[in-house]
C-alpha cells in the first residue's frame, strides 16, 4: 500500500507539472494506452491492459493478480492553416500525456478493482496570424487554444459466470481551458464587436461508465460499453482589450475609461457520451483479430459554447452594454454525431507480441464552424505496436500516424469573417511507452 500511494503521488505531481503544456490534437483520443493503440485502439473485448478501466471495465475481472502500469504518450502535430491574409503552420511542440493505473483480482475472488489517472481528451493549437475578417484592425496577433480533460476513475468488476463479466467505473473529471485571440462577439449587446480576449478557466465534473463482456468460447469474446457524458462547470476570468479599435477606443477615452476590461467568466462545457461494441477472435494462440465500433453524441455536446461574463470592472464598457456589468455570448459549433470503426491484429510469440491496426473516424466538425483553434478533423489512423514480456513485467511501445483530408470553409457561421475562405489540413504522430509490472 505504501508503494501504491507513492506511485500515485508521483504521477499526480507529474500531471500537475505538465498541465500547462497542452495535450492532444482533436477532442477525444483515438485510443487510450499503449497496448490498445498498437492495434488500432481496439479494446472493448480485450482483457490485457488497464486502459480498459476507461474503455470497458468489465474486463478487469478477467485479469489476475496485482498489475501496475506507467504510461507516457508523446504527440507531435502538423497543422496547416490558410486564409486570404495567412498561410501558416501551427507552432511545433511535443506534447506529453502521462498516466498511471493499477488493477487487482485474487484467484479466489470474482471481484476485481482498478484505478486509472489519465487524459482521454483535449486539444491545443497556437499560431501568429494576421487578424482578418470584416474588421482587420489588430494586425499580427497570437491565436492560441488549450483545453485538457483529466479523469481519475476507480473501477470495480464482477465475474458473474464463467462466461459473463460486468464492470463499472466512476470518478471526478478535471478540466482547464485557455484561449488567447482576436474574437468577434457573436451575440448580445456587443455582437459584431472585434476585441482581443484572454480567458482562463478550470473546473470539475464527474464521469462514469458501464461495460460487459461475454466469452462465447476460448476463441470468441464480445464486449460492449457505455461512457457517460461529462459536464464540467468552468470558472475563471476573461480580459477584453479594444486598444486600436477606431471607434470604441476613442469613445471609451471620451468617457474617461480605459480600453481594457476584466470579467468573471463561467462556462458549461460538455463532453459527449459514447456507446460501443467489440469482438475478439483468436483462431489459435499465435493470431488474434479485433474489431470495435463506437458512436459519439457530439450533437448534444458541442452544439455551442456559452460565455457567461459578470462583474465587469470597466464603467465605460458597462455603459456600452446599457449599464450592465454582465453579458452572455454564444459561440456556435453545431458538431454532428459521429462514429469510429477500428480494426486490430496481433501476432504472438513466446515473449513477444507484434501489433498493427487501422482507425476510421467520421469527422464531426461542419465546415461552416471549423476554426484552426479546434483542429478536430483527423479521420484516419494507422498503428504499429510491440510488447516484450519478462518474468513479472511487460514493456510495450507503439506508433500511430493520424491524418485526414484538407477541409475548406466558405462563409463561416462564426460572425466577424475571421475564418471565411480558409482551409486547414492536419496530421499527427503519436509515440507510446508503457511498463506493466505484475506481482
Amino acid at each position: 500500500m505504501k508503494r501504491l500511494l507513492i506511485c500515485f503521488l508521483m504521477i499526480w505531481a507529474l500531471v500537475q507539472m505538465m498541465e500547462g503544456m497542452g495535450y492532444a490534437n482533436g477532442v477525444i483520443r483515438d485510443s487510450i494506452g499503449t497496448i490498445s493503440s498498437g492495434r488500432g485502439g481496439t479494446n472493448l473485448a480485450a482483457s490485457d491492459n488497464s486502459a480498459l478501466i476507461y474503455d470497458n471495465p468489465s474486463a478487469l475481472s478477467r485479469m489476475s493478480g496485482l498489475n501496475w502500469e506507467l504510461t507516457m504518450d508523446l504527440l507531435s502535430t502538423n497543422i496547416e492553416y490558410k486564409d486570404p491574409q495567412n498561410d501558416k503552420k501551427a507552432k511545433d511542440r511535443i506534447l506529453a500525456l502521462p498516466a498511471l493505473a493499477g488493477t487487482y483480482k485474487s484467484k479466489e475472488s470474482r471481484l476485481a478493482f482498478g484505478l486509472r489517472v489519465f487524459y482521454p481528451a483535449g486539444f491545443a493549437a497556437e499560431y501568429d496570424l494576421i487578424h482578418g475578417g470584416d474588421s482587420p484592425i489588430y494586425g499580427v496577433q497570437t491565436y492560441k487554444s488549450q483545453v485538457s480533460l483529466l479523469k481519475v476513475m476507480p473501477a470495480v468488476a464482477w465475474q458473474v459466470t464463467d462466461k459473463l463479466f460486468l464492470g463499472t467505473a466512476i470518478g471526478p473529471a478535471f478540466q482547464s481551458t485557455g484561449l488567447d485571440m482576436p474574437f468577434t462577439f457573436q451575440t448580445g449587446s456587443l455582437a459584431g464587436t472585434p476585441a482581443l480576449i484572454n480567458l482562463k478557466t478550470s473546473g470539475t465534473g464527474y464521469t462514469w461508465n458501464l461495460g460487459l463482456q461475454y466469452k462465447f468460447s476460448e476463441k470468441l469474446t464480445l464486449g460492449a460499453a457505455y461512457i457517460s457524458k461529462t459536464d464540467v462547470t468552468l470558472k475563471g476570468d476573461m480580459d477584453v482589450d479594444v486598444t486600436g479599435h477606431p471607434v470604441l477606443e476613442p469613445l471609451l477615452t471620451s468617457l474617461g475609461a480605459e480600453s481594457t476590461a476584466n470579467y468573471d467568466l463561467e462556462m458549461d462545457f460538455k463532453w459527449p457520451q459514447t456507446i460501443g461494441g467489440g469482438v475478439v477472435y483468436e483462431p489459435n494462440p499465435r493470431h488474434r483479430f479485433l474489431m470495435d465500433v463506437q458512436w459519439y453524441q457530439w450533437a448534444s455536446a458541442f452544439d455551442d459554447i456559452q460565455l457567461k461574463l459578470s462583474n465587469g470592472n470597466n464603467a465605460g464598457f458597462n455603459a456600452l452594454q446599457g449599464g450592465s456589468s454582465s453579458l452572455v455570448d454564444t459561440l456556435p459549433l453545431n458538431w454532428e454525431n459521429s462514429y469510429a470503426f477500428k480494426l486490430g491484429y496481433e501476432y504472438h510469440r513466446e515473449k513477444s507480441t507484434f501489433q498493427t491496426g487501422y482507425i476510421y473516424n467520421k469527422n464531426p466538425v461542419p465546415n461552416n464552424t471549423l476554426t484552426p483553434l479546434i483542429p478536430g478533423i483527423l479521420e484516419h489512423a494507422l498503428s504499429l505496436g510491440y510488447d516484450h514480456k519478462g518474468q513479472h513485467w511487460i514493456l510495450s511501445t507503439a506508433y500511430q500516424y493520424s491524418f485526414g483530408p484538407k477541409e475548406s470553409v466558405g462563409t463561416s457561421k462564426i460572425i466577424g469573417g475571421d475564418f471565411d475562405n480558409s482551409t486547414m489540413e492536419v496530421n499527427a504522430h503519436w509515440i507510446f511507452f508503457n511498463l506493466m509490472y505484475t506481482y
